[in-house]
């Protein structure tokens, strides 16, 4: 007697045969890896096969949207915008082409295809896409650099907890040990904890792994600006002074928040010094 379990994957195999019988080989390959991801598009689908073995990919991935464009072929395809530019996979359809894919690919291959889709998401303005895609990847550092990155325009916008919600996607150990992250936690634990003490930890943390990124003057400047903040906070007056020049005098020009950040708290620590 066969268990759930079998049926399922023995009707998997039967509706994969369908599929496989109904579909141009190589456009099948494309829905494989296109299985992969929640959406995807044209360009993504060209970044995921750039330098592949098959000569015909960049052929193929123009016919195969060509096809679902016109109505010709649907491919079990669902077209999420008006100028049918995304598309997502029937739910049933993707999950029996991920498992093929998964039986055909090595794991560092899939992991390459994630950390490809997490670079092309963050590029295309999609962060939070590009940070899970990232960390599927392996690539921790690039899903840092997404969060670094964006973290001006998101507090400009009042998105402080979603800023919190990316970080929070993040492996525990990356999470407490990388020192962008440490940082933009201190300054979180300012804009929606008041948690001085708490700061005050990570601010601590952050400067001992700050000692291989003394070069990444960026880093460097947050870290002033934050820990200007704390000191203001903890009524050490002249280490706010200090940290907030500090920080004016290292920040490049397009961190104006954390600048705006530094200019406040030099001008609150002058007030009460004087």
């Amino acid at each position: 007697v066969l268990k759930p379990s079998d049926k399922r994957m023995n009707n998997s195999h039967v509706l994969f045969d369908l599929l496989r019988q109904d579909t141009d080989p190589e456009h099948l390959q494309v829905l494989m890896v296109a299985s992969l991801f929640e959406r995807f598009n044209l360009e993504l689908l060209e970044e995921l096969f750039e330098g592949t073995s098959s000569p015909q990919s960049k052929k193929k991935l123009k016919e195969f949207f060509y096809l679902i464009q016109d109505g010709s072929a649907t491919y079990h395809l669902i077209a999420l915008d008006a100028n049918n530019e995304w598309y997502r996979l029937h739910h049933l359809i993707e999950e029996i082409l991920r498992n093929r894919l998964v039986q055909q690919y090595g794991a560092e291959e899939i992991e390459t295809l994630y950390r490809l889709a997490g670079a092309y998401f963050s590029e295309a303005g999609f962060p939070e896409e590009g940070i899970r895609y990232a960390l599927l990847g392996k690539k921790e550092q690039l899903a840092v650099q997404i969060i670094e990155s964006n973290w001006d325009h998101l507090t400009d916008n009042g998105q402080n907890l979603r800023l919190l919600r990316w970080i929070n996607m993040m492996p525990s150990g990356v999470r407490n040990t990388d020192p962008t992250l440490l940082v933009i936690r201190a300054y979180l634990c300012d804009t929606i904890y008041f948690d001085y003490d708490a700061m005050g930890n990570l601010l601590e943390s952050a400067s001992r792994h700050l000692e291989s990124r003394i070069s990444n003057k960026r880093l460097m400047g947050a870290f002033a600006a934050v820990h200007s903040c704390f000191s203001f906070h903890t009524r050490e007056l002249a280490q706010a002074m200090k940290f907030a020049n500090q920080a004016l005098d290292t920040l490049e020009p397009d961190q104006a928040l954390l600048q705006d950040y530094a200019r406040h708290y030099k001008v609150m620590a002058a007030s009460l010094m004087q």
